[in-house]
């Protein structure tokens, strides 16, 4: 599972479970570096707004602004430590941060919309049967676990649940935090027809047995190919191309101006039948 993102400890009532968390996914993410026209690297400086003065990251404090400046203008700040946002941290008796159960909610009353971020919740280096009983706990009564966690400079809200054997903890979102859907008004006529073959469009493409191994990042392959083809290149001599240039299709149920719902899922229907 990598390396632990932290060491808290789980709490309801007077039990404590030691756990440790473990970041359950990562995005891939393609980085290229910013660069001058002579191809050398860039790097950004930390100046003093007022002075214009360079100033090292360990010199850095930590502020609050309370009073907003005007017009461009700096208002005033407090200072805030690293003691004091510690100081905000629930902890136990043995100093260790904590997720306090707050309550316990049915299984499937979640909201996906709610969560942010997803962690595997492993068992501390003491305490695996306290830890083991939770997990069977929430398994059998079928429930979620809604609790607190503070790390990284915010109280955040997650869900704990049971998943192959241990739990899984996910970040959630507060409420006040999700934008609400607004896309004025759906009050839209749909024929029957239309529907029907909506419907049959989802059932040819229906798959009950799906796998998400089957799918991967496709985009990354092609950048990877294209960076590869560019080292090469960059490696040999030049080659004029021979290839043609590529042309696009015209498609003419994507580009007419009236959109004959109908039309588009017969020929839908058809290429998936092919």
């Amino acid at each position: 599972m990598g390396q632990a993102t932290d060491s808290p400890a789980i709490t309801f009532g007077l039990v404590s479970i030691p756990c440790k968390t473990y970041l359950a996914a990562k995005s891939e993410t393609i980085g290229c570096n910013m660069l001058t026209q002579t191809k050398h690297r860039v790097k950004q400086k930390l100046v003093d707004a007022e002075t214009g003065e360079e100033v090292e990251r360990s010199n850095l404090l930590r502020g609050y602004e309370y009073i907003k400046g005007k017009k461009g203008a700096y208002g005033e700040s407090i200072i805030v430590t690293d003691d004091d946002l510690d100081s905000l941290t629930k902890k136990n008796e043995d100093n260790v941060k904590v997720i306090d159960i707050l309550e316990f909610i049915d299984h499937d009353a979640l909201p996906a919309l709610q969560i942010e971020k997803t962690y595997y919740l492993g068992p501390g280096d003491t305490g695996k049967k306290s830890y083991v009983l939770l997990a069977n706990v929430l398994r059998k009564k079928n429930v979620i676990a809604l609790a607190t966690w503070y790390t990284r400079g915010r109280d955040h809200l997650v869900a704990i649940k049971h998943f192959n054997g241990g739990m899984i903890m996910h970040q959630l979102y507060y409420s006040d935090e999700l934008r609400p859907f607004e896309e004025g008004d759906l009050d839209i006529e749909i024929s029957e027809k239309e529907e029907k073959m909506a419907g049959m469009l989802v059932d040819q493409l229906y798959n009950k047995d799906y796998n998400l191994n089957n799918y991967r990042n496709v985009y990354a392959e092609k950048f990877n190919n294209m960076i590869d083809k560019k080292i090469a290149a960059a490696k040999s001599p030049p080659k004029e191309d021979d290839e043609e240039p590529e042309t696009q299709a015209n498609d003419d149920l994507s580009t007419t101006n009236v959109v004959d719902l109908v039309a588009i899922l017969k020929e839908s229907l058809k290429g998936n039948s092919a």
